[in-house]
């Protein structure tokens, strides 16, 4: 689980134009494994994309939450009593953990 966790957290750190580089690399591993009938690695990459567009969007929502907070002056996620949403861990992230746990790599 500690490598999946540390996939996570690096995506976190790569540019955008990494992130959109490794997104079409997954995806045309993935559709090659498919073409050759390799479902249980075809899962895995399609996670890999999965998160690979999940940080993208984490970004874009980021930056919309700060544009907010530009204009209006305050957090439009403030909340006392509501962790953000980005606390918790995404489904592509628990897709993750179960793949790599899985005997057979069939978790997606």
């Amino acid at each position: 689980m500690k490598p999946v966790l540390a996939l996570i957290e690096s995506l976190k750190t790569f540019e955008d134009r990494t992130i959109r580089a490794y997104t079409r690399l997954a995806a045309e591993w993935r559709d090659q494994r498919l073409a050759e009938g390799a479902s249980g690695e075809a899962a895995f990459w399609n996670t890999i994309v999965a998160l690979c567009i999940e940080e993208r969007q984490r970004r874009s929502a980021e930056i919309r939450r700060l544009e907010a907070m530009y204009r209006t002056g305050r957090d439009p996620e403030a909340r006392r009593d509501w962790p953000r949403s980005s606390d918790s861990p995404s489904p592509c992230a628990l897709r993750l953990r179960a793949f790599s746990s899985s005997e057979h790599g069939e978790a997606c």
